[in-house]
């Protein structure tokens, strides 16, 4: 008669674990893993490390769940690239997106959403089926946007971006946004007079219920990119479920975000070195609408909204930057929060990921000291696992 062979477990011991939700730390920690997902996790007295079959010993190290970053462009751009924006060959930008997404995962993000890329569904794929390595995803492929509306002064080839006006077009843009393979809907609400980040409105409330309702019916999230009053205020009544950016607007429309749960993606780090004028102006009212969102109750995800074109946006270690920028507004044990519980709830994926419990995958990070007293530690990851792999040990 055949036996089942039970699969071998493994311990990591780290000298402290935040298990992603918000709970004290626990000191002398372990999380125990068998095959791809969590077992057990918290104090290593209490779990069982001392039976499993191998250990990684990783103390004084505080471990952590694989981070996540909820806004990224993966574009195969280089700062050194003089080709505008995501323009230019796409065999060569899809293969520097492989190594973006690798770059990602090794710095400890096991986890992203792609708000918009010409090669990001291509690139899910190929992360999904195991031939390349990078961070599990939810990916925008074509975002829809106003022919007038935001990415127009910047992208007038339209690579990442399909045009829709009206409610049928924008009917047909997101069903083939979506019969392409996108795993997210991305939908442009606003935009400036000669570029993206602007206040003025370009969708209705029923263009942007109509996207929304092919996006549900799917099953799938719909995200949209949208700052100033008017432009959050109709894509919440059009029923959204994540607002980027999503700043200067009203404490009246911010009470309806935090009415209906709908997500607010901050994404700080993309214009906090910016020293023009409007970049100064744009950072300012970034953080002081933070600050009111998250003095509201709002839910808030970590977003960086990098695109590897500019060098503070470049894929990888950088874009643990958000803790420090959020911590600077919220407690940092929110912030934490905002870039594992809150970003995995963000994507649809909590019930996988996000937390150290069991049954989650065993997506775990450590690093050297203890976040919570330094944010800036999680740029300096020292082990990464996906799924019981060891993508990274010190």
């Amino acid at each position: 008669m055949a036996t089942e062979v039970s699969e071998r477990r493994t311990a990591i011991l780290g000298g402290a674990l935040f298990d992603g939700t918000g709970s004290a730390t626990v000191k002398d920690a372990a999380v125990i893993v068998a095959g791809d997902r969590i077992v057990a996790a918290g104090a290593a007295a209490e779990v069982g490390a001392a039976s499993t079959d191998e250990t990684i010993d990783l103390r004084p190290c505080t471990l952590l769940p694989g981070l996540i970053d909820a806004h990224v462009h993966l574009w195969g751009r280089s700062p050194a690239d003089r080709m505008p924006w995501a323009t230019g060959p796409i065999e060569y930008r899809a293969l520097r997106t492989a190594g973006e997404a690798r770059d990602l995962l090794e710095a400890g993000f096991t986890a992203i959403r792609g708000l918009g890329s010409q090669t990001g569904v291509s690139l899910k794929k190929a992360i999904d089926g195991g031939i390349i390595p990078g961070p599990r995803s939810r990916m925008a492929g074509m975002a829809v946007a106003r022919t007038r509306g935001p990415w127009f002064a910047i992208d007038r080839s339209w690579r990442w971006v399909r045009p829709a006006d009206g409610i049928d077009e924008c009917i047909k843009a997101a069903q083939l946004s979506l019969l392409e393979g996108s795993t997210l809907l991305k939908i442009g609400a606003s935009a400036g007079h000669d570029n993206a980040w602007g206040e003025v409105p370009t969708y209705s409330i029923e263009e942007v219920q109509a996207m929304t309702e092919i996006a549900h019916a799917w099953g799938i999230r719909a995200a949209v990119h949208a700052m100033g009053d008017e432009a959050v205020r109709r894509s919440v009544l059009g029923g959204i479920d994540t607002v980027e950016h999503g700043y200067g607007i009203t404490p009246e429309t911010l009470n309806l975000i935090v009415e209906r749960g709908v997500f607010l993606v901050p994404t700080l780090r993309l214009r906090h070195r910016d020293e023009t004028e409007w970049g100064r102006a744009t950072f300012k009212s970034q953080v002081e609408s933070l600050e009111r969102a998250y003095k509201a109750g709002a839910k808030i995800a970590l977003g960086t909204d990098s695109t590897g074109a500019e060098q503070d946006s470049t894929h990888g270690a950088g874009n643990a930057i958000e803790f420090k920028l959020l911590g600077d507004v919220m407690e940092p044990v929110d912030a934490l929060v905002a870039g594992m519980q809150t970003a995995a709830e963000a994507m649809g994926m909590e019930e996988d990921i996000g937390t150290l419990e069991t049954g989650k995958y065993a997506d775990v990070v450590a690093v050297r000291d203890d976040p919570l007293g330094d944010l800036e530690t999680l740029q300096h990851v020292q082990f990464v696992m996906q799924g019981g792999k060891v993508i990274v040990r010190p």
